[in-house]
């Protein structure tokens, strides 16, 4: 069964709250970063790991994880503090190139989640995909994963529920002027993953 949520006139207002402050803080990861991001994996909780990848997994696993990331098909954006890579986005191609489907993926460090976060990586990650022409963006989560299905539906995406997981599918307008907002100031920034 679908459920479609958020508004019907593109994207809510609620994309425009507290999380527009994160806004300049979220930036792709670069390819000499891929350390970086492997040590934010390592950082999250069994339960996050477990939510991100889908079953529990060794360290030696996310290292290998963070090495296989092929850049030519997978975007990874990061929220950075203090150098350091607190939260990330993975948008990953379908396809072995980019095409106009792509699945994503969030993670965000315990102590920083509640903060609306989540939703400030979900809108920049929508934006990348809106400017690189991809057309839909699938992700899941467990049903118990509230925060992650909020997020979704902050983003009017429609959310499906088979057994004990939820399917998302996000469709991405191309054309800019229903989906443009602002995030308190900070710029354009429309818009599975760990517990957000």
């Amino acid at each position: 069964m679908l459920h479609a949520a958020g508004s019907e006139f593109g994207l809510p207002s609620a994309v425009t709250g507290p999380h527009g402050r994160w806004a300049s803080l979220i930036r792709p990861v670069a390819g000499s970063e891929i350390a970086r991001f492997q040590q934010h994996l390592l950082r999250l909780s069994a339960d996050c790991r477990r939510s991100r990848f889908g079953n529990v997994t060794s360290d030696a696993f996310v290292r290998d994880y963070g090495r296989q990331i092929n850049h030519h098909n997978t975007l990874l954006l990061g929220l950075f503090d203090a150098g350091e890579l607190r939260a990330a986005a993975e948008l990953r191609s379908l396809q072995v190139n980019w095409r106009t489907e792509a699945e994503a993926a969030f993670s965000v460090e315990r102590p920083w989640q509640s903060r609306g976060i989540g939703t400030a990586l979900m809108a920049e990650t929508v934006r990348h995909a809106r400017d690189m022409a991809i057309e839909h963006i699938y992700l899941s989560c467990h049903v118990h994963n509230r925060p992650m299905q909020r997020v979704a539906e902050k983003m009017a995406a429609k959310l499906r529920f088979e057994d004990d997981e939820c399917f998302v599918h996000l469709s991405v307008c191309c054309d800019r002027s229903p989906w443009s907002f602002t995030t308190d100031g900070a710029g354009g920034a429309p818009g599975a993953s760990s517990s957000l």
